[in-house]
């Protein structure tokens, strides 16, 4: 989802940063609370339960803690082996509004898209509605932190969500059948001194298509790091931490994985 927190950063395009209507090459679309989970070139929790709707192109209003942008549309098809066509009408639609309050701020994000897949074998049309709901949020205490998400949406997959669950409808060119998507995210920390801080955090997220006798599909991860800074710019965060891809839809056990490693970086 569009976010405040990330205005004038990671964008490309035409305009000064302090311009009310950006036309934006791409943008990082991430949630309220700040999550620093480096496995997999700094993963954020972001399939598991942080709110991260991926990067696209889009044309975007500011202003005050107010945002709203028409955004490239995501198209997906499900066909089988049977070759879809589909029909965009109007962008993806997004909105994300930032309550600021003396140690905390809170944020509100919404999307919407729509968009017709057609079966060339039957000729049957039907509409790809999704939306994504999210609040999100970080409060401070000192030198504590703690933050939150949470999330829901429907068909969430063809929105280009970022979901480590199977988040797609299906459609065998005639029944089109809806999924329904969750997550949160819980991320607390402190920093102990200049050199030494720490962050653990825990996400979940879970899809199920809206039928009867479907199954959730699950996963979670959960992860423990320190970041030592040995001098400004310079820094190396050990973590260990686990990724948990639970049953699928079928009801099939998935990988789990114990992880553990080092990141080092250098600011220039």
């Amino acid at each position: 989802m569009i976010n405040p927190a990330y205005r004038g950063k990671n964008e490309k395009g035409i305009g000064r940063k302090d311009e009310k209507i950006r036309f934006v090459g791409w943008y990082c679309c991430d949630g309220g609370s700040v999550c620093n989970q480096v496995y997999g070139s700094d993963t954020n929790l972001d399939p598991y339960g942080h709110v991260d709707a991926k990067r696209q192109p889009m044309i975007r209003l500011n202003f005050g803690g107010f945002q709203i942008a028409a955004i490239q549309p995501n198209t997906d098809t499900w066909d089988g082996g049977v070759a879809d066509s589909t029909e965009v009408i109007i962008p993806k639609l997004e909105a994300s509004y930032r309550l600021v309050l003396d140690n905390a701020f809170l944020d509100f994000q919404g999307g919407y898209q729509t968009y017709e897949i057609t079966d060339t074998a039957t000729k049957i049309s039907k509409n790809v509605d999704s939306y994504i709901l999210a609040v999100g949020g970080q409060i401070k205490f000192d030198s504590f932190y703690l933050g939150a998400d949470f999330w829901f949406g429907q068909n969430t997959g063809p929105y280009n969500y970022n979901c480590a669950a199977d988040d797609d409808p299906t459609f065998d060119g005639s029944t089109f059948v809806e999924n329904d998507s969750l997550g949160y995210a819980l991320v607390g920390g402190m920093k102990l001194n200049e050199t030494f801080s720490f962050e653990l955090g825990y996400g979940y997220t879970e899809a199920e298509l809206d039928q009867a006798g479907g199954n959730k599909d699950a996963a979670d991860s959960y992860y423990v790091q320190s970041t030592v800074t040995l001098a400004p710019g310079v820094f190396f965060v050990p973590e260990i931490g686990v990724i948990d891809n639970k049953k699928d839809e079928d009801g099939i056990e998935e990988s789990e994985i114990l992880y553990y490693g080092i990141k080092w970086q250098i600011n220039f």
